[in-house]
C-alpha cells in the first residue's frame, strides 16, 4: 500500500495523517468508525478512493514458490518426509492469488510443511532453541498437511508488546504458532538480520511466547513476555485463512476452481 493511497483516505475523512505511523489497519478502522458504507464497498471492490489494488502475476507467484520449494529440499525435507524431489514438489501446494483484503497487510506468501517435526526442523535449520519445543502450546490452529499462509514483516506491530499487537488483530488475522515463525526464517531470513520474531500463535508458559532471532549471529529461540514491548522484536500475524492441496482437504461441497483449496483457522 502506497502512501499516497493513506495520505488521500485521510484528507478525505479529515484526520491526521503522518506516515509511516498511519498504517493500513487504521484505515480498516477508521472505515468502520465513520460508518462509511460507500467506502466499505471501494475497499472490497479492490479500490481505493481512483487507486487501483495491485497483484502479483500467476508468474510471480509461480517464481516465488520455486524459490521457497528449493528451500525446503536443500534442508532434505523430501528425504525427511522420505519422499523424491518430484513427489515431493507435488505435495505442497501452489500459492494462490492475494485476496484483495490483504494487499498492502498480508503481502508475503509463505510456504509451511508441518509433516517435519519441529525439533528436527530447527536441527536442519542449525537454530539453538532455550525451550523445550513439545512445551509449546499453539493458540492458532493449522493443517496437519502442507499449506500456505500470507503474511507480513512484523515491522508494523515493533511498537508494541505481544498483548498488545493481539489486540490490534484484525477480524481476519491471526497470530502466527511457532512452526510458521521457523517456516518465516527459511524463507525470509534477510528479515531476521532488521528484528526479531515472536510467535503470537503460540504460548510457553501463562505470560511468554517463542521467539526467534539472530541477534547475536546465530539463530535462536528463547522467550517473549506478552507484556513487555520492546522493538527490536515483531508480533508476526497473517491472514486467517490458509490454503491446502484439494488432496489435503475434506470438503463437503465440490472444489473450487483454484489451484489450492482454502480452510479458515
Amino acid at each position: 500500500m502506497t502512501v499516497a493511497i493513506y495520505k488521500k483516505i485521510a484528507s478525505l475523512h479529515q484526520v491526521p495523517f503522518s506516515a509511516p505511523d498511519f498504517t493500513h489497519n487504521d484505515i480498516v478502522l477508521l472505515i468502520l468508525k465513520r460508518k462509511a458504507l460507500f467506502d466499505i464497498l471501494f475497499f472490497f471492490n479492490n479500490n481505493y478512493y481512483g487507486f487501483t489494488l495491485t497483484f502479483m502475476t500467476a508468474e510471480e507467484l509461480e517464481q516465488i514458490w520455486e524459490k521457497q520449494v528449493r528451500n525446503l529440499i536443500a534442508l532434505d525435507f523430501n528425504g525427511e518426509a522420505k519422499m523424491s524431489e518430484f513427489s515431493y514438489r507435488n505435495s505442497l501446494p501452489h500459492f494462490p492469488q492475494q485476496p484483495a483484503a490483504y494487499v498492502g497487510r498480508f503481502d508475503m506468501p509463505l510456504l509451511i510443511d508441518p509433516r517435519i517435526p519441529l525439533k528436527k526442523k530447527h536441527k536442519l535449520l542449525g537454530i539453538h532453541c532455550v525451550i523445550d519445543e513439545d512445551l509449546i502450546v499453539n493458540t492458532t490452529t493449522f493443517p496437519d498437511k502442507p499449506y500456505v499462509v500470507w503474511t507480513h514483516d512484523a515491522n508494523r506491530y515493533r511498537p508494541f508488546s505481544i498483548k498488545e499487537a493481539i489486540g490490534k488483530f484484525q477480524p481476519d488475522e491471526v497470530g502466527c504458532p511457532q512452526i510458521e515463525v521457523t517456516a518465516y526464517y527459511i524463507q525470509y531470513r534477510e528479515i531476521f538480520k532488521d528484528h526479531g520474531i515472536d510467535a503470537t500463535g503460540s504460548l510457553y508458559g501463562e505470560n511468554s511466547v517463542p521467539c526467534l532471532n539472530t541477534f547475536f549471529g546465530k539463530p535462536e529461540i528463547n522467550l517473549g513476555e506478552i507484556d513487555h514491548p520492546d522493538s527490536r522484536w515483531g508480533s508476526l500475524s497473517r491472514g486467517r485463512e490458509t490454503y491446502q492441496n484439494p488432496q489435503d482437504v475434506q470438503l463437503n461441497s465440490a472444489l473450487t476452481s483454484f489451484p489450492s483449496s482454502k480452510i479458515v483457522a
